[in-house]
């Protein structure tokens, strides 16, 4: 049996509210609110914030099986002039169970997961969207799913999962209850040493307990590529389309990407991708580009279309050492709104012992004026029942963060059989 503790020491951020300043484990933050900023007042002086996350896990292994467990807690609470008739007090958590049965070779497996995770509704949406809602309560997400995985010949490979989540409100007139059911099947082809052909198909159906029971269709074809091109340069990708069908929707506040004149019922057709180019530079440093469209639901249910194009650079300075940077560019289109956004960030980690990590980031993140409806003020969209700010009522911002963040790992059992 084995058993793993991770709790972390402090660290110090300067940000607006918009942007999500978010650690593993306990953290003390300071924040400096700059104008625009769409959470607090205007005249805010500022305010303090603090993060603090405890993790566990446990496994249990048999030559032809595992179990393990998973558990977090986070609480976050701001404090201070800037926070007056806003919510301050965040605390989420889960767990995750995890059992899977596989060959002598692992090639082969087949597995159940089942998990439960709780949030606040507000914190779910800023950190997923950048966006502030007056939404009051907590997020309670349930999920079970499963799958296998078979090698058929020594060249193809095929797997099989599905998965099912019903998302609640605590209190119920936080918002709407929905499921959220999806299939996949992945069929792979080794075509030689250098290149491996993919293709997969992905169903994914929405139904919300709503006055119009409204119901979203996500279908999702892929093909893709993994190409070890030189033993310096790789790469990664899938491209494919996306379709969604909505029925009995209201307005395309939540139906992205249907357009602000969608019908109650319709239809539409995305490009989507996933793509990453690395290249070994040197010895000890790693490039990455990548590259990203997607749709996909939110917490809530709403959907978001995600588009950003992304680089990085990792530097092993030795052993005990990594230094990388990261800079990104992303546009996300959900609620009726569209927002753009540019960050990049700078990350310092040292191995002091076996067990002990410290890490050092700076981010800064810049949130372009949000465009859409153009109306001021809150709306209550139909289908999640989620209060959201309309457009012209977020202007741009831009945050800096300081974190230092300094883990420990403990393992209070040995792993073994």
């Amino acid at each position: 049996m084995k058993r793993t503790l991770l709790a972390v020491a402090a660290c110090l951020s300067i940000s607006p509210a918009f942007a999500t300043d978010w650690a593993p484990n306990s953290t003390l933050t300071q924040r400096v609110e700059l104008k625009d900023n769409p959470f607090l007042r205007a005249d805010a002086a500022g305010a303090l914030s603090s993060y603090s996350t405890i993790l566990a896990n446990a496994t249990a292994r048999t030559p032809t099986s595992k179990f393990s467990f998973d558990g977090n807690i986070s609480y976050q609470k701001y404090w201070g002039p800037g926070v007056d008739g806003v919510q301050s007090e965040n605390l989420n958590g889960g767990v995750n169970l995890h059992y899977e049965t596989f060959g002598k070779n692992n090639s082969d497996r087949q597995y159940l997961d089942a998990s439960w995770h709780r949030s606040s509704a507000a914190f779910a949406l800023l950190g997923q969207l950048g966006i502030v809602t007056n939404t009051r309560g907590f997020l309670d997400a349930t999920t079970a799913g499963g799958g296998i995985e078979r090698s058929i010949t020594a060249l193809d490979s095929v797997s099989l999962s599905a998965r099912s989540t019903y998302t609640s409100y605590d209190p119920g007139t936080g918002g709407t209850p929905f499921i959220d059911t999806s299939a996949n099947g992945t069929w792979r082809h080794r075509v030689n040493s250098i290149a491996t052909l993919s293709a997969s198909s992905d169903g994914e159906f929405l139904h919300f307990d709503n006055a119009l029971n409204t119901d979203i269709m996500i279908l999702r074809e892929n093909a893709g590529v993994d190409a070890t091109l030189s033993p310096l340069l790789s790469f990664r990708g899938t491209a494919g389309v996306a379709y969604v069908q909505t029925e009995r929707g209201s307005h395309a506040f939540s139906v992205l990407p249907l357009g602000p004149n969608a019908s109650s019922s319709g239809s539409v057709a995305s490009f989507i991708t996933n793509m990453a180019l690395t290249y070994r530079m040197f010895p000890d440093t790693t490039l990455t580009l990548t590259g990203v469209q997607s749709v996909s639901p939110s917490a809530v249910g709403s959907l978001i279309k995600l588009t950003s194009i992304g680089a990085g650079v990792a530097y092993n300075v030795n052993s005990r050492q990594m230094l990388s940077f990261a800079a990104d560019a992303s546009r996300t289109i959900s609620l009726g709104t569209t927002s753009d956004f540019l960050s990049g960030a700078i990350v310092y980690s040292y191995l002091l012992t076996k067990e002990w990590t410290a890490q050092l980031s700076y981010r800064h993140l810049h949130r372009f004026a949000t465009s859409g409806s153009a109306s001021v003020g809150f709306t209550v969209d139909p289908i999640t029942g989620i209060p959201i700010p309309l457009a012209t009522g977020v202007g741009p911002a831009d945050a800096n963060s300081v974190m230092m963040v300094v883990s420990r790992s403990v393992s209070i059992f040995p792993d073994g059989y």
